[in-house]
Parts: C-alpha cells; structure tokens; sequence
C-alpha cells in the first residue's frame, strides 16, 4: 500500500494529501523518460516547494506541485480542479501548463521564457521548483540534452532577471538551479564577464540611458554608442554564436554579472 506521507519529513495536511492522492491516480501507469514512476516527479516538485518556500500560501502551491501536469498529461479537466480544490490551486496548475501549439510555434525555450516572465509569484515558485526538479538527473543524460536543457534554462532565468520582480524564493530556487547545470552551459554564456563589461561600459550605460528614457539632449549620440554594443557582442562571441548566446551575454552585461 502506497504511503503518502513517507516522502516528506514533516506530515501533510489533509488537503495536501488529497492533491498527491489525485494526482497519483491520473498518473497511474505513466513514466518518467528515466523509468521511474511519473509520480516521483511530481512529490520531487512539492518537495522542494517546501523546502524553499516558508508562508504565504504554502498549502496552496504544495498541491499545484502535485497537480501541475494533470492538466497537460491526464484526463484531469480545469473544471475538476475547481470543484476539488479550488480556484486558486486550479489557477496555478493551469499557469503550469504548456500550450503545445504556441510552443511549437514560437520554440520551448523561447515560450518557456516568455511563460515564465508573465506567472503570477505563486506559479513561479512551483515552476522553478519543476525546473530545479528535472536538472537532478542532468549529469546522467545524453550530452546534447545536457546543453539544450541548459541553454534553455539560461534564457529563461535571465528573461525573469531581465522582466520582472523576483521574489527571495524565487532567486533562492534559481541559485539552485545554476549551481546544478553551470558545467553544461556553453562557455560563452557561462563566462565571468567582468572584464567584457569594463571594456564595454560605455555601450552598456548608453543602452541603459535609452532604456530609461535618460539621455538628455543627446540622444543621437548615445543611441550610435549604445548600438555599438551588438557589434562588440557579436564580435566577442564568434560567427557560430546564437542568438540566444547573444541574448544571454547582453543581459549579464547589463546585469554586471
């Protein structure tokens, strides 16, 4: 008999239970690409929703983690979310959920970035939680896995760096994330870039002045010196650099990390 509560060091409420109950029936018979039981995933999400998340909601994103891909792999409709748990864990789960036809359209690194960048705080966590999740086994997959995955990764924390307000929780989760995938990421991204950014200071500030409308009556000027920063970039990366190499290495420039 499956015990639900001996994954977790401190026993669950009755309606975290609940949702791991849920979500184990509608996962029952699916796998992880690793072979083990999908439901592992899942209680590994809510799992580290605990560990790095202390208030505020808690219960509410401990079922979201349990629940966040019934919706996308399972019969689970929304409407069922709802009248079991509630709008709110239901809003979550269905933040968590990928829009295949728009991530094929646009890419899945590009449409997790930009997915991630406009979660409500609460979905975030738990989809950081996924992300720090799934880069666990990272060291035990194929090599070209390990670079997608983390390139991937890369653009979408530094979309969230870039867009919006992030939370303790959220860069506490996203420092786990680095320190697990930071030797698979391509050397032009990874790199300290300290060096690059005092050489290129000027362009960097220019960029920054017309991003904040802070140029004075010299906008002509400052726009030729910030565009020069593309060239220096290009320039630095090499003829076989991306453009999410590129955009990675801008926004560490900007970010003076």
């Amino acid at each position: 008999m499956l015990n639900f509560k001996s994954h977790m060091n401190e026993p669950l409420n009755e309606s975290a239970l609940t949702a791991l109950r849920v979500a184990t029936k509608a996962h029952k018979g699916q796998f992880r690409k690793s072979g083990g039981e999908y439901i592992v995933h899942p209680k590994e999400v809510a799992r580290f929703v605990k560990q790095f998340k202390k208030s505020n909601n808690l219960t509410a994103m401990i079922q979201a983690a349990y629940l966040h891909d019934t919706l996308e792999d399972t019969d689970t409709t929304y409407q069922d979310l709802v009248k079991q748990f509630g709008a709110l864990v239901a809003d979550m789960v269905q933040e968590l959920t990928t829009d295949k036809a728009a991530s094929d359209a646009i890419g899945k690194g590009e449409y997790i970035a930009n997915k991630m960048a406009k979660m409500s705080s609460w979905a975030l966590v738990v989809k950081l939680a996924d992300r720090l999740a799934n880069v666990q086994d990272i060291d035990t997959r194929p090599a070209d896995f390990q670079k997608k995955y983390a390139a991937q990764t890369v653009l979408a924390i530094n979309r969230l760096r870039k867009d919006r307000y992030l939370s303790q929780t959220h860069n506490k989760i996203i420092s786990a994330i680095e320190k697990k995938i930071k030797e698979y990421i391509p050397k032009n991204v990874k790199e300290d870039t300290t060096e690059l950014r005092k050489k290129y200071q000027n362009q960097v500030n220019a960029e920054e002045k017309l991003s904040d409308h802070n140029y004075g009556p010299n906008k002509a000027r400052v726009t030729r010196t910030a565009n020069t920063l593309s060239k220096a970039i290009n320039k630095h990366l090499g003829p076989n650099a991306t453009t999410q190499d590129k955009i990675s290495l801008r926004t560490r420039l900007q970010n003076g990390k």
